[in-house]
């Protein structure tokens, strides 16, 4: 997850959910990785109608699980959000189960796919914190600072240092 923080209060969320792992029934452990991919099969082969069901309520839960709360307490929702489709997502959750049942790449995971929203909490606060739900599991955060700077046709951006002084 990064959380992009703009001058103005404006905030810009981007989270790489892993929807192999979001759109398993969390009541069912998986105990096997045999398992893991019976049940990875059992998503890619629901009817499309289906499926974009279970991911709309999904994606309902992330969007309501995802608050900014305030120093003052407040809790503010992010708007604007835009995903992939449930067609995009059950497409790589097919891509992710054929690298596994071929033994290819053991660390592909076609289906971390980006969601984006966006929040401006005005430039009177002070601070934010991005309340997450559990359903995400360990999550990095990454918070970025982008320092904008207009350039002239053709003209070279200024010198960006790759290592911290």
């Amino acid at each position: 997850m990064t959380l992009v923080v703009r001058d103005g209060g404006a905030l810009e969320l981007r989270v790489l959910c892993t929807w192999s792992r979001l759109l398993m029934d969390p009541v069912v452990a998986t105990t096997t990785a045999a398992d893991r991919r019976t049940r990875l099969m059992r998503l890619t082969a629901e009817p499309a109608a289906t499926f974009a069901m279970r991911f709309e309520r999904v994606r309902q839960a992330l969007e309501r699980g995802i608050v900014a709360r305030l120093a003052d307490g407040s809790r503010r929702a992010f708007g604007a959000w835009q995903w992939p489709s449930a067609t995009e997502v059950q497409a790589a959750l097919r891509q992710e189960m054929m690298a596994e049942a071929t033994g290819g790449d053991r660390d592909h995971h076609a289906s971390r796919l980006l969601a984006t929203a966006r929040l401006v909490v005005g430039p009177r606060a002070e601070s934010v914190r991005v309340d997450l739900p559990k359903t995400l599991g360990p999550v990095l955060f990454t918070l970025m600072r982008p320092e904008d700077q207009w350039l002239a046709p053709a003209q070279s951006s200024p010198t960006v240092r790759l290592r911290r002084p």
